[in-house]
C-alpha cells in the first residue's frame, strides 16, 4: 500500500505514538484523536510545534542532528511506556471533542468544564508580560533610536556635501 491516511491511522484504537516532522495538521489531528507524539522538526513553524508538544506534555522533541535510529527508538519505547504521555493526549482530545451549542449552554457548559479540567491552559503567556513588552515599547524605542541616528547621518552628511560644494566656489570667486 502506497499511501494511508493520515488522520485516519491516527484515529486508529491501536495507534500508540505518532512520529513526525511537526506539521501543524498533524499535530491537529494527534491532538483531536489523543495520540501521543514524537517530533523531530525540521524547519519553519515546525519548532514551534514540537515546543507545544513538549509543554503540553503530550510527547517528545529529537533533534534533527542528534536522530538516530537508536535515539529514535528510545524515545518511542519512552512515549509509549510512559502513561501520563497518553494520558495527557487523551484529556485534549476530550477538550478538544466537547464543544458548546447555545449562549446559555455555553456559558454553563465553560464553568463546568473549568471545575472539570482547570482553566490554566486558558490562560494567555501575555498575561506576564509588563506594559513594555506588551506594547513592544522597548522594541519601538530601539527602532525610533536607529531611526533618529539615520537621519542625523543623513542631515550630517547633507550639509557636509553643501560645506564642501559651497566652499569650493567661494574659494573660486575670491
Amino acid at each position: 500500500m502506497p499511501w494511508v491516511p493520515q488522520n485516519d491511522l491516527l484515529g486508529h484504537p491501536k495507534t500508540r505514538v505518532f512520529l513526525y516532522q511537526g506539521g501543524n495538521n498533524g499535530f491537529q489531528e494527534a491532538c483531536y484523536h489523543g495520540v501521543p507524539i514524537v517530533v523531530v522538526p525540521l524547519h519553519a513553524d515546525q519548532f514551534d510545534v514540537a515546543a507545544r508538544v513538549v509543554a503540553r506534555g503530550m510527547g517528545r522533541k529529537i533533534d534533527k542532528m542528534a536522530a538516530s535510529a537508536d535515539v529514535i527508538y528510545d524515545t518511542l519505547q519512552d512515549v509509549i511506556s510512559d502513561p501520563k504521555y497518553a494520558a495527557v493526549a487523551k484529556e485534549v482530545a476530550t477538550i478538544i471533542r466537547e464543544r458548546p451549542m447555545q449562549a446559555r449552554e455555553r456559558a454553563a457548559f465553560w464553568i463546568e468544564h473549568v471545575i472539570k479540567y482547570g482553566g490554566q491552559y486558558l490562560k494567555t503567556s501575555a498575561r506576564d508580560l509588563s506594559l513594555i513588552e506588551f506594547f513592544m515599547i522597548d522594541v519601538l524605542a530601539f527602532l525610533l533610536l536607529l531611526a533618529t541616528a539615520f537621519l542625523l547621518i543623513v542631515i550630517f552628511g547633507v550639509r557636509l556635501c553643501c560645506r564642501m560644494v559651497c566652499g569650493k566656489r567661494k574659494a573660486k570667486l575670491d
